[in-house]
């Protein structure tokens, strides 16, 4: 009987070696450090940077307009051997990107313009070039044009940094709201060079997905949703907690009116059943709509706060009325994870695949809505069972660790083509990155 020739047994040290040619060396430009400018959450850049160091040659080059960054640095170097940065004037910078604005051009992109930084990048890919550039700030995208032009580039536009500035304008009166559209439309051209450079482009949301198409529709943009750090949001058991009506996320003026109805309508249903009920809203910014509705009865305000757990841990349900507003995942995602149940619109909950009934409810018209909530309150047993449901759903399908699994194949088929077709297009972004 004829059988298959075995395949050759490589020796440890030629296995060893092969599975080091198959590390690639990446850079990855971002936000590594918390900054006054750039409040948006870093966790995605971090979380991606963790599961590509286990797998590939990371570098990490940021800049940081901490006057004291050695500790935070110390603990960075901990987890990445290889870092480049560079330290800004935090009050400069400020000055500087305002008279930039004020001609024309973008404050975050000169807050992040180092030319100690870009010229040590430029020496060091000269001397050992990248098999790819991950983006993921757009104030960082300037620095491609000092880089090979050869090397295959990955923007991950997350949630789009112009979209969070044009939410900034639309929330403030003038003349902030003329300063935060300017740098919105000056964000969004530097968005729009980088997806030209990009081989392909990533994305946190089908909403942003949508805006890369509007304005980049030759951009090939592939959603990777944000992921939760489920232990992170572990609740302690709690048998009776305060009827507590939780609202966490943003301040859009559209999420303001939603909320608006939600409490003229549902919650005053709500508070006829459960007159000790009380709605708490939590964002990151104290705007004059929340402030508004925090004179309404029965309404709380918790702003500005950049931790939402200790909110979540006294909460009995979460809720996300979102009606005309921009959706609400990661917060609904947040309130699962800590084990809280939530009710939500359809459009408020972002096109989540938790099933109605089970994991989350789906409610549109404010009885039903209000009919829920009173239900959750008023039961133990369901929150525990809906929230320990919940809970579940996110440690399987929306971990930081699944959502970075999604980004390995895309990595490797990007630069296995660029090997393959060798020097790609090249649009230059000088413009965009004077020095500072």
């Amino acid at each position: 009987m004829n059988r298959a020739p075995r395949p050759p047994t490589l020796s440890p040290r030629r296995a060893e070696t092969r599975l080091q040619d198959r590390r690639l060396k990446i850079l990855m430009l971002g936000h590594w450090l918390p900054s006054v400018l750039w409040e948006a959450d870093v966790r995605r850049t971090v979380c991606f940077a963790r599961l590509l160091a286990g797998h590939h040659r990371v570098t990490l080059a940021f800049v940081t307009d901490d006057p004291g960054p050695f500790g935070a640095l110390t603990a960075l170097r901990a987890e990445f051997e290889d870092i480049e940065f560079a330290v800004v004037s935090r009050s400069w910078k400020r000055f500087a990107g305002m008279i930039r604005l004020a001609m024309g051009q973008s404050a975050t992109i000169t807050h992040c313009s180092s030319r100690a930084l870009r010229t040590r990048l430029r020496d060091r890919t000269r001397a050992d070039a990248h098999d790819a550039v991950l983006v993921s700030s757009s104030g960082m995208t300037p620095y491609l044009a000092d880089l090979d032009p050869s090397t295959p580039v990955l923007v991950d536009f997350g949630e789009m940094d112009s979209d969070r500035w044009a939410r900034r304008a639309r929330a403030r009166g003038w003349p902030w709201a003329a300063l935060y559209r300017a740098e919105a439309d000056r964000l969004r051209e530097v968005e729009i060079g980088g997806a030209r450079r990009a081989a392909r482009c990533l994305v946190a949301s089908p909403e942003a997905a949508a805006v890369v198409g509007s304005v980049a529709p030759w951009a090939s943009a592939t959603v990777i949703r944000n992921g939760v750090d489920v232990d992170e949001f572990a609740s302690p058991p709690r048998e009776s907690p305060a009827p507590i009506i939780l609202f966490a996320g943003w301040a859009d003026p559209e999420i303001a009116v939603d909320l608006g109805a939600f409490c003229h309508t549902t919650l005053r249903a709500v508070r006829a059943r459960v007159p000790e009920a009380r709605l708490v809203l939590v964002s990151r910014r104290t705007t004059t709509a929340l402030r508004r509705l925090a004179r309404l009865p029965g309404v709380e305000l918790a702003a500005p706060a950049m931790d939402i757990r200790a909110s979540l841990h006294r909460a009995a349900v979460a809720v996300a009325p979102i009606r005309g507003g921009r959706a609400m995942q990661d917060s609904v995602l947040e309130a699962m994870a800590a084990g809280v149940p939530v009710v939500a619109t359809a459009r408020g909950h972002g096109g989540l695949a938790a099933r109605p009934g089970q994991e989350i409810f789906v409610e549109e018209d404010p009885g039903a809505f209000a009919h829920r909530v009173i239900q959750l309150l008023e039961s133990h047993a369901l929150r525990a069972d809906t929230g320990a449901r919940a809970r579940a759903f996110v440690a399987k399908h929306h971990s930081w660790d699944a959502a970075g699994q999604a980004l390995l194949p895309i990595l490797d088929d990007v630069a296995g083509r660029a090997r393959q077709v060798g020097p790609s297009r090249f649009v230059s972004l000088k413009r965009l990155s004077r020095p500072d």
